[in-house]
């Protein structure tokens, strides 16, 4: 996505700061989470079960990639 193709630009701008980067990437997920809530929760009428569980399912992988993204800006 473009979104990733800016992280492989932006990179060498910051020096690959490890902080900026994990920043970058929270920043993306985020973007993804708040999509797949507005779809699963502006009509989900539209979606057969099957797809809801499907984007459920990948909506749940990203809030767990933005909790180790939390715990990796943490750590110092």
């Amino acid at each position: 996505t473009s979104d990733r193709a800016w992280l492989d630009y932006r990179g060498p701008l910051t020096g690959k700061d490890r902080l900026a980067m994990l920043n970058a990437c929270e920043y993306t997920e985020k973007v993804a989470a708040h999509a797949y809530e507005e779809v699963l929760e502006s009509n989900p009428k539209d979606l057969t079960t099957e797809q809801q569980t499907m984007l459920s399912g990948q909506h749940a992988l990203i809030k767990g990639n933005l909790e180790v993204l939390k715990v990796l800006q943490d750590r110092p």
